[in-house]
């Protein structure tokens, strides 16, 4: 007997096999271990199906909402997981289209592949419940894999996810450039701010703040930085709350960009990209910093950092040319100034806040049905390896005067 329920599966499965098959059968079980995933939950499916002479097996993801109201508030599922269902629906697609239009060819998409979306069981709603469901390829089948988080991109490994990560942001920002009316009027009033922080009270800011402080007072090279660490913490919170844009730069920014949300086929170099909740319409240089000092091994992100960002900098250029974009205002000068600008005003903050998760002991990890808002802040989950790379973007930031 299944332990989890996909309500009206037979006509979510329509979406995508329209009446060829006959659902026989399936089987539900959690796809991810503790701590590996907080905005959703995640299952495995096996489902056979019945089609005119013969049963055939199919192995789905199926994305749900998450379990507890607690997470549904943090991540404002309300409007996340709509976003996510119009990203599978109309956004990717369009890209997709864009793109093999305009390079004359059939182009790999970065995505795993949607079979199927529903907000809800009653059609003439528009509002997300429990019922919600995004049923997608599962990905490792096809020899794709997630890295471990606590370990990290090599450097051969860090350059397909930044190619990949480029051309995401090029496409899109070709397309509203070339597409202004469909890119403001159908794509945009999709692409809202993301309210995640909005909820972060004087507590958890506290929280936040003296695990930076007490890391960073371990390094006597941060030491000398703490001021600004606290003047960059507080603006970082601030800006995340605000909705500012510079139009130059500004394209779909993913926001959640790091290891767990990259697959990577590597003997194929092939990578896709997953969970879009978070998507908005931002500078590509928030994807770029978060990533990078998220998802990056420690010995390559401090060997190559220049390096890196000319990496993504010349495939980006790469792909607008290929998009038969003007590129000429697209200067490297520019596009140094946008990541000073997004490193000092957003990403400092974020990556501070989201390392105690990222590196967080795997062991102590709880069930999503046993998180509270507190744990999301906690100190308790704090690795050895997250106070290293608390202390290592420290060094980077101040090295770069982007604090």
């Amino acid at each position: 007997m299944n332990s989890y329920k996909i309500k009206d599966l037979h006509n979510l499965l329509k979406q995508y096999f329209k009446d060829e098959v006959k659902l026989v059968h399936y089987e539900a079980k959690p796809l991810t271990s503790k701590g590996e995933n907080f905005g959703s939950e995640i299952l495995d499916l096996e489902i056979k199906l019945q089609y005119v002479d013969s049963e055939k097996t199919l192995r789905l993801v199926a994305k749900m909402c998450p379990p507890t109201e607690i997470l549904k508030e943090v991540f404002a599922t309300a409007v996340t997981f709509k976003k996510e269902i119009y990203a599978y629906n109309i956004i990717l697609p369009t890209l997709l289209k864009f793109q093999q239009e305009t390079c004359g060819r059939n182009c790999e998409k970065l995505y795993a592949e949607c079979f199927g979306t529903r907000l809800n069981l009653n059609l003439n709603m528009d509002t997300i419940d429990d019922d919600a469901v995004i049923l997608l390829e599962n990905l490792k089948l096809s020899q794709f894999a997630v890295k471990d988080r606590m370990i990290g991109f090599n450097l051969e490994e860090t350059e397909l996810a930044l190619e990949t990560l480029s051309t995401f942001h090029a496409i899109a920002l070709a397309f509203k450039n070339k597409h202004p009316d469909i890119f403001f009027q159908r794509i945009l009033p999709h692409l809202t701010r993301n309210t995640i922080f909005d909820i972060v009270d004087e507590k958890s800011e506290k929280m936040d703040l003296d695990f930076v402080l007490d890391t960073a007072s371990m390094n006597e090279q941060c030491k000398i930085h703490i001021d600004v660490i606290i003047e960059n913490m507080k603006i970082g919170l601030e800006n995340h709350r605000k909705t500012s844009v510079r139009e130059l730069f500004a394209t779909i920014s993913h926001n959640d960009f790091w290891v767990n949300n990259i697959l990577l086929k590597s003997g194929e170099r092939k990578c896709k990209i997953i969970d879009f909740q978070l998507m908005d319409y931002g500078s590509l240089a928030n994807d770029l910093l978060f990533f990078l000092f998220t998802s990056v091994q420690e010995d390559v992100l401090n060997l190559q950092l220049k390096y890196l960002i000319s990496f993504y900098y010349d495939s980006f250029l790469r792909t607008l040319k290929e998009m038969n974009c003007d590129m000429q205002q697209f200067t490297v000068d520019s596009f140094m100034e946008e990541i000073e600008i997004c490193a000092k005003t957003k990403q400092f903050y974020h990556i501070m806040v989201m390392l105690r998760i990222i590196f967080g002991v795997k062991e102590k990890m709880k069930d999503l049905n046993e998180i509270t808002i507190d744990d999301l802040s906690s100190n308790d989950y704090v690795s050895p390896e997250c106070q290293q790379r608390v202390i290592t973007t420290i060094l980077h930031f101040a090295k770069n005067n982007w604090i």
